[in-house]
């Protein structure tokens, strides 16, 4: 892929299985000195010890030493940003920060070179460090830790000097690593090409840490535009993100093209500003493997469209048709049956004058599901086909509204105004940490639309088994912030390719736009003010079993 990613700050171990799972291979990790702690602790801003139980990079060795079969076979990438070395590192060896320091530093990188070969013969894995942050090679640092090479960033003065050369410690300058800030247009111009990264064709270009769409679209253009006129692109450009990747591959596939996408982001309908012919409350109906319906309020009329993707990611909208609006309400509403509203009925009664803002429900071959969102909360409910009732309704997120759908034996739900778990703020404060349940509607992020993902038995079994709310570190149902709007609904479709880990699955959900001028910390939308947006994604991998799933 000419556009990629890197994961920025994934400093919380108990959410790698599930990104691995969704694709990634590049990532970065912050390892942070105390002169307190006999290890370096992971986190981005100064952890407080004693208080959470952050990783360390010990526990990085002990995972690959332990790989889980999903990152079997594969190449990954870490980088390692060093935060808080000391200031004396290099103007006085003897200090005992300084001595604590490098012994910490030196007890890992061969510990580590140990564990990179040890991976690459047990499990085919082709593990990678790379220096950042305080432990990039420069003055006493030159030739240590060898041969690991480091990443450039225009603001240091050493790495000022290896912007176009190879000499000596320049050598390990390898990967140009520069801010959204930085001066792109003058380093990717036809006469500087990105300095001696341009002209490294396997090692693409990092550029950090945009999470607005119509930014990172103007950095993809611009790339790309460069690209086709011959001046010399590296291997690719990879944007360091915070936001959860199926939002990166939502945002970057409005300009990507063709084999380059991995989905869509188009404005089907952008209605009317004034009101009056409002473009609302959207559904998906599943006609086939490559035809879709899609159903919305125009003003007080029903209208619907045909879409077809051949492939997945190339998407024809047909012209819109009014149709009988006794028989829209089939497709438009996703009410439970009866029995299940006397369910949550009853279960509500505990909650006062709490209402059901929105429900869905699916049945999906000896399992059944209900979700719905009620005070800001969003609660299900599973039992299985020799069940009578629902009776164990249970917290699982925040939000304000909900949409279940399946295909198959895999579950879908999308969901409004849930918690941001993957933003910079929240991954990169100290406290709380990236996996650490959200459950005050306080914490609520406002028209985050949300995807969960998973087989029915993985769903029921977790419902039935565990008393948490969905978050990004869940490895078995997968879940993440993909964009932001308002009045979701989904539908799962059927990709062409198997993957050996699993079933591939595309994830495609209309919505209305995210309200134009809003401030998000989660990654901001850009496209209408009012309207019709689908969105979708197809990279991720829904396997079957719960129990033991990536044992050994």
């Amino acid at each position: 892929m000419s556009v990629d990613y890197q994961l920025h700050s994934k400093n919380d171990l108990r959410e790698w299985n599930a990104f691995f799972r969704k694709g990634a291979t590049s990532l970065k990790i912050d390892p942070h000195y105390m002169n307190t702690s006999d290890t370096l602790t992971l986190s981005h801003d100064a952890p407080i010890l004693g208080r959470y139980p952050y990783s360390t990079l010990d526990d990085v060795l002990s995972y690959f030493q332990k790989a889980p079969r999903i990152i079997h076979d594969r190449a990954i990438d870490i980088a390692l940003c060093f935060k808080s070395a000391p200031k004396e590192l290099c103007a006085d060896e003897s200090s005992e920060d300084v001595i604590n320091w490098n012994k910490m530093v030196d007890s890992f990188f061969a510990r580590a070179s140990d564990v990179v070969e040890q991976v690459k013969a047990d499990f085919n894995i082709t593990l990678k460090f790379v220096l950042d942050g305080d432990g990039k090679p420069c003055d006493c640092k030159a030739d240590r830790w060898m041969p690991w090479n480091s990443v450039w960033i225009v603001k240091d003065e050493c790495s000022l000097q290896c912007f176009n050369s190879d000499e000596g410690f320049c050598r390990r300058f390898s990967i140009l690593n520069d801010p959204d800030t930085s001066d792109w247009a003058g380093i990717s111009a036809e006469d500087v090409h990105y300095g001696k990264f341009g002209l490294v064709r396997d090692v693409p270009l990092q550029l950090w840490e945009p999470d607005a769409q119509d930014v990172i679209s103007g950095f993809v253009e611009g790339y790309m535009t460069g690209r086709t006129k011959g001046i010399p692109s590296g291997g690719g450009l990879a944007f360091a993100i915070n936001v959860d990747i199926a939002m990166f591959d939502t945002f970057t596939s409005r300009i990507l093209k063709g084999a380059e996408a991995r989905g869509f982001n188009v404005l089907v309908e952008d209605g009317d500003t004034s009101g009056s012919l409002r473009a609302a409350n959207p559904s998906l109906v599943y006609q086939s493997a490559n035809e879709i319906t899609l159903q919305y309020w125009m003003g007080s009329s029903a209208v619907q469209r045909k879409l077809t993707m051949t492939p997945f990611t190339s998407l024809d909208v047909g012209p819109p048709q009014d149709i009988d609006e006794a028989l829209s309400f089939a497709g438009l509403y996703d009410s439970p049956r009866n029995e299940y509203h006397e369910n949550i009925r009853e279960f509500l009664r505990d909650f006062g004058a709490v209402s059901v803002g929105s429900s869905s429900h699916q049945e999906i071959g000896e399992y059944s599901f209900i979700f719905f969102a009620a005070g800001g909360k969003v609660y299900a409910g599973s039992k299985h086909s020799d069940e009578l009732a629902f009776t164990n309704f249970r917290l699982i997120g925040l939000g304000s509204s909900v949409h279940a759908t399946s295909l198959d034996n895999v579950l879908l739900l999308v969901t409004e105004g849930n918690h941001c778990y993957n933003s910079h703020g929240h991954n990169t404060r100290a406290f709380p940490l990236v996996c650490d349940p959200k459950t005050e509607p306080g914490d609520a992020c406002e028209y985050a639309l949300d995807y969960s993902l998973g087989t029915a038995r993985n769903w029921f079994s977790w419902l039935q088994e565990t008393n948490t709310v969905i978050t990004p570190c869940n490895e078995h149902i997968l879940h993440g912030t993909f964009s932001g709007g308002h009045n979701p609904s989904g539908i799962l479709i059927h990709l062409p390719s198997q993957s050996p880990e699993g079933l591939k699955v595309g994830v495609m959900v209309a919505h209305e736009p995210y309200p134009l001028n809003n401030q998000s910390i989660c990654g901001t939308p850009k496209l209408g003010e009012t309207g019709i947006v689908l969105s979708a994604f197809a990279s991720f991998v829904v396997t079957e079993n719960f129990v033991g799933l990536d044992d050994g």
